[in-house]
C-alpha cells in the first residue's frame, strides 16, 4: 500500500510527513512500521495517532466518548485529547455475528466449516443482511418478500429469508 501511495501515485516520501493512525491490537507493529517509513521511503517526519483521539479531533472536539462499530466494537472516552485507557472497552463483534450467521442458516440445511466458508459467510452476511427497524413486523411478512439466494461458491447457492435480519438481533 505505501509502496503504491509513494511510486505509483507519484508522491516523493521524502518530502512529505505523515500522520497514521494506529489500531488498538496493532501498536506491536509500530515499531515496524516507523523502521519501514524512515528507512525504506525516507520520510522527514511521522507521527501515529490514536483512532479515536483522530475521529474527535475531525468534529473540532478534544473531549468525549467516541464509539467505533465494525469488524470490532470500540468505546473510548477521550479527556483533553487523550484515551483514557482504563475506561475504554473493545470487543470483537464481526466473528461473532459470522459465527451465529452460520448456525442460522444450518438451520435451512447449509452446512459451512473451515476458514474459507467462514471467510465467505463474512462476505455473504455483509452482502444480504441488515438490521430491522421492526423486528416483529418484518417476522410478519411473507417469506417470499423476504427471501434470497447467494452464490456462494461456483457449485453452491444459498437460498436466506429472516436469517437475513436475525442476525444481527
Amino acid at each position: 500500500l505505501w509502496e503504491h501511495t509513494f511510486t505509483e501515485m507519484g508522491i516523493n516520501s521524502k518530502e512529505h510527513s505523515m500522520i497514521m493512525t494506529e489500531l488498538p491490537d496493532q501498536a506491536h507493529m509500530k515499531d515496524k512500521m516507523m523502521e519501514i517509513l524512515f528507512e525504506k521511503f525516507q520520510v522527514p517526519a511521522l507521527y501515529i495517532a490514536n483512532q479515536a483521539v483522530m475521529s474527535l479531533y475531525s468534529l473540532g472536539s478534544i473531549s468525549g466518548v467516541v464509539v467505533d462499530c465494525g469488524n470490532r466494537m470500540q468505546i473510548v472516552p477521550i479527556s483533553e485529547g487523550f484515551p483514557i485507557e482504563i475506561a475504554k472497552y473493545q470487543y470483537n463483534s464481526d466473528f461473532d455475528l459470522t459465527e451465529y450467521f452460520s448456525r442460522l442458516i444450518t438451520e435451512r440445511g447449509y452446512y459451512m466449516s473451515g476458514s474459507q466458508d467462514m471467510e465467505e459467510l463474512r462476505k455473504m452476511k455483509e452482502k444480504v443482511c441488515y438490521t430491522a427497524e421492526d423486528f416483529e413486523k418484518e417476522m410478519k411478512k411473507k417469506e417470499a418478500d423476504l427471501t434470497t439466494t447467494y452464490q456462494f461458491s461456483a457449485e453452491k447457492q444459498v437460498t436466506i429469508g429472516t436469517e437475513r435480519f436475525r442476525c444481527s438481533e
